[in-house]
């Protein structure tokens, strides 16, 4: 018995090495590695991520201990206090993607800046002394992503990109002192082109879970087993599905529903 036990020990060992141990050491990042700045960005851009989902957590207390401010027609209302941290959060999600656009395709380039130029808008209130203030600054960003197209990415390049998103998202809400309403009409507005961004992430952490599935599979097949465990697995896998197809008939789980067959 305790070298079945010691072998089953062993098994899973492996295959959770294979399947989450292995592929974290050599796929982890390795900041010691990258360009100078990329680093400090990373750890930038984890502070905020950190503080909007402690946002999202302690959403309940927020609610109760602030105002909320709401737009008529959206049916959504954020905490007062949250509202200059998802301001924040978009300014830099904007501005690492242009960033990044400055080393990547043209077809890239075009679409961020078609995005930008809606968001711009959004955040202008279209009203035409903001909007020409955010016209020019992303003017500026168009000329600069041109002249830093071909180079080698440098550290200064995020603090310039980030100005002047910053200026073209931010200006306008200079004279929005008191209309919280406005700034969340524009956050609202602004998600949804921001998350088109994210799909291409999204997909990626989508395989994930399939992925281990498929390595953890392969893990278990590759690895040599004893007779012995090979048949005690098989019979508590056989015992398994009964008992779970049996308690499927008696809770009435459609799955096990004759049409289903």
């Amino acid at each position: 018995m305790s070298a079945i036990l010691r072998e089953i020990w062993e098994a899973l060992g492996d295959v959770l090495r294979i399947t989450f141990v292995d592929p974290v050491r050599e796929g982890r990042p390795r900041p010691s590695g990258w360009a100078r700045g990329l680093p400090a960005i990373a750890a930038s851009v984890l502070v905020v991520y950190a503080l909007i989902a402690c946002a999202a957590i302690f959403a309940d207390p927020l609610r109760q201990w602030g105002d909320l401010d709401s737009v008529p027609g959206f049916g959504y209302a954020l905490p007062t206090l949250t509202i200059p941290l998802f301001l924040c959060g978009i300014v830099l999600s904007f501005a690492l993607a242009h960033t990044a656009a400055l080393h990547g395709w043209w077809w890239l380039r075009i679409a961020l800046f078609v995005t930008g130029a809606w968001v711009t808008v959004v955040f202008s209130g279209s009203n035409l002394d903001k909007l020409m203030v955010s016209g020019g600054a992303y003017l500026a960003l168009a000329v600069f992503t041109v002249i830093r197209s071909r180079r080698e990415f440098v550290w200064w390049e995020f603090p310039v990109v980030a100005t002047l998103v910053g200026v073209g998202m931010l200006a306008p809400q200079t004279g929005w002192a008191g209309q919280q309403g406005q700034q969340l009409s524009a956050i609202f507005l602004a998600v949804g082109p921001l998350g088109e961004l994210t799909v291409p992430a999204l997909l990626v952490a989508g395989s994930v879970p399939a992925q281990i599935v498929v390595t953890g599979a392969a893990a278990s097949a590759r690895r040599p087993v004893g007779m012995v465990l090979f048949w005690a697995g098989s019979a508590a896998a056989l015992c398994w599905l009964a008992f779970a197809t049996i308690r499927g008939f008696q809770s009435g789980a459609a799955e096990l529903h004759p049409t289903a067959f």
